[in-house]
């Protein structure tokens, strides 16, 4: 209802601005940069080859198969290995990168919460896909050693190229408490 009402809207400020900016090239210039950083900051829906990462809790690990030393947390996914894959993502030229697609932004919080893991707020839990768009022999090859890591400790993580990867926008608010223009 709210989705498809906001939808209905966009598409009607999309057409008023085609319009509008139609006869002026300096306005067509301005409507592109618009557009730029609207995919910069993950306000618009994109697509694009890339790969996809999936992170799952160790099933085959229960209490009673471990040693006594052993804690079934390292078997588990957790905010941190999140935290880390996002990090090597970005310094790899990652253009977009979602979670359970839900968008990661410069203000996205990934954080642990009880059994659970909290990204932009939302609730999400395991397995977990993180896709990401941007060169994948690049992207692949800077997370091999990561992905070695973690399915090494335990976790159960796997990866593959895409030509033709779909990240959704952003869907929150983006507020700025402390950061104002300079004029």
């Amino acid at each position: 209802p709210f989705e498809k009402e906001l939808e209905k809207a966009e598409k009607k400020l999309e057409e008023a601005r085609e319009l509008a900016i139609k006869n002026s090239p300096e306005l067509m210039q301005k409507e592109t940069d618009l557009k730029n950083n609207n995919i910069a900051l993950g306000l618009t829906n994109v697509t694009g080859a890339g790969v996809i990462i999936t992170l799952k809790d160790n099933q085959g690990i229960t209490n009673e198969s471990l040693g006594i030393t052993e804690d079934i947390r390292s078997y588990l996914v957790h905010d941190a290995n999140l935290r880390e894959i996002v990090r090597k993502l970005k310094i790899s030229g990652a253009e977009a990168i979602s979670i359970n697609d839900e968008r990661v932004i410069n203000g996205t919080a990934i954080v642990c919460s009880g059994n659970i893991i909290r990204i932009n707020d939302r609730k999400v839990g395991s397995p977990f896909e993180v896709k990401a768009i941007g060169s994948p022999e690049l992207l692949y090859g800077n997370l091999q050693e990561t992905i070695n890591k973690l399915n090494n400790s335990g976790i159960v993580v796997e990866i593959q190229k895409k030509d033709n990867i779909e990240i959704s926008k952003y869907n929150g608010t983006i507020n700025f408490n402390y950061a104002s223009s300079i004029e």
